[in-house]
């Protein structure tokens, strides 16, 4: 990637051993990203998290930490926000996807050695497929949760947006203006076009079409996400065990 990538880093530990947790700045052509890891420097695996729009690190890493933190081999987990989320800045410079691209490239380029998984939600399901294609010899899996797969709202094709289930306390404490503000499709994520075009550019792609949810699955199936979850995780670390070599973050 084109221009300087230089890490600055600040270190907090939550507990010792695989629950180690730390805290990065890591600045890349401008773009100061803030950056959560945890779990040794040189665990087994590593995998990279990349949340969506209008949220932060935390909308993968609450519902991912259970599992990951319990596997029997070891992960580290590294969770970013993106620019323009969470306590990532957006520098006026910075514009478009693939700049955003570029500059988690810059970010996994620093601070991982070797193989990694990467795990997208949403937009950032969108930017997994481009990190997957950068660096297509080092991606061991890929997990899309909720993808993007059509950028351009007026080209997609989604049924209109149906809520499939309502708390009645919940919407007498938020309103009813609040909970339909989500700019989301809470419908079962089926996109029969995506499952047809491209199933068979990811070798060994597992799809999952999940019942009673919409584009916030890790909240609306926690269960079941977590389930769908460690299942990918299982297949990532028996393909690590036939190929040579392993991930190793960067402490």
């Amino acid at each position: 990637m084109a221009g300087s990538t230089r890490g600055h880093s600040r270190s907090r530990s939550a507990a010792s051993g695989a629950q180690l947790r730390q805290e990065h700045t890591v600045e890349v052509d401008g773009t100061a990203v803030h950056v959560v890891a945890h779990g040794p420097a040189g665990a087994d695996h590593t995998v990279v998290a990349l949340h969506g729009f209008g949220v932060d690190h935390r909308v993968l890493m609450v519902p991912a930490e259970p599992v990951l933190s319990s596997r029997s081999a070891s992960w580290r987990r590294i969770y970013l926000d993106l620019p323009g989320h969470g306590r990532t800045p957006a520098p006026e410079s910075l514009w478009g996807a693939d700049a955003v691209l570029a500059v988690v490239t810059g970010v996994v380029e620093r601070l991982v050695e070797g193989p990694l998984a990467v795990m997208g939600l949403s937009y950032g399901a969108h930017l997994a497929r481009g990190l997957a294609s950068r660096l297509s010899d080092r991606v061991s899996g890929l997990a899309l949760v909720v993808p993007v797969t059509v950028v351009d709202p007026a080209l997609r094709r989604v049924p209109p947006r149906v809520v499939l289930e309502r708390d009645p306390a919940l919407l007498a404490r938020v309103g009813q203006e609040v909970l339909d503000s989500p700019d989301g499709v809470l419908v079962r994520q089926t996109e029969e076009v995506w499952a047809r075009e491209e199933i068979a550019t990811f070798p060994g792609l597992a799809l999952a079409v999940v019942d009673h949810a919409g584009h916030a699955l890790p909240s609306e199936q926690p269960a079941l996400f977590r389930a769908l979850l460690g299942q990918w995780l299982e297949r990532v670390e028996r393909g690590a065990a036939v190929r040579p070599g392993r991930g190793r973050a960067r402490p």
